[in-house]
């Protein structure tokens, strides 16, 4: 998008001031996950290990956050990075 300026005047009626302000505006894309939907099937509590990944390419890919937002049991994020 770039920067688009915009410019302000204050007055008293007598004298008066301006400012420019420029905002630099940037697209953001969003985040996409790399991996098929899975489902997986334990007879009792375990641990379980996969791979998750995501690209997100306004971000270098160890500043992604991956979280768990819903489902029973806890997710626990380990990196082999």
């Amino acid at each position: 998008m770039g920067a688009n300026c915009y410019t302000f005047e204050a007055s008293d009626g007598c004298s008066a001031d301006t400012a420019v302000i420029c905002i630099d505006a940037q697209w953001n894309t969003f985040p996409t996950f790399d991996n098929p939907d899975r489902k997986f099937v334990i007879c009792q509590p375990d641990t379980i290990c996969f791979d998750i990944d995501a690209f997100d390419p306004d971000l270098e890919y160890d500043s992604l956050i991956i979280s768990q937002t819903a489902g029973p049991g806890t997710f626990t994020m380990t990196s082999d990075t």
